[in-house]
């Protein structure tokens, strides 16, 4: 990347951030942010910098963990004496 910040995250955490994405959220944050899904997708790999992506994928990464722990918690309470 040319410019002196392309990722506000680490490699480590895109890759972190991406696998809290459920399929569809590329075409969703595009949408949301009004961009192409290429530019969601040089985003998330780290070679570009785009704040309102990072704010759309943010919300969908935060409210996919919330479903996930909210399903394990469920789980817990079904397997549980």
């Amino acid at each position: 990347c040319a410019l002196p910040i392309c990722s506000i995250l680490t490699p480590e955490e895109l890759t972190q951030l991406k696998a809290l994405l459920p399929f569809g959220s590329k075409a969703k944050i595009a949408k949301n942010a009004g961009v192409t899904r290429e530019s969601v997708k040089r985003v998330l790999n780290g070679d570009w910098f785009n704040a309102a992506i990072y704010v759309e994928a943010f919300k969908i990464a935060e409210a996919e963990k919330k479903k996930r722990e909210n399903l394990a918690n469920k789980f817990k309470a079904i397997i549980q004496p």
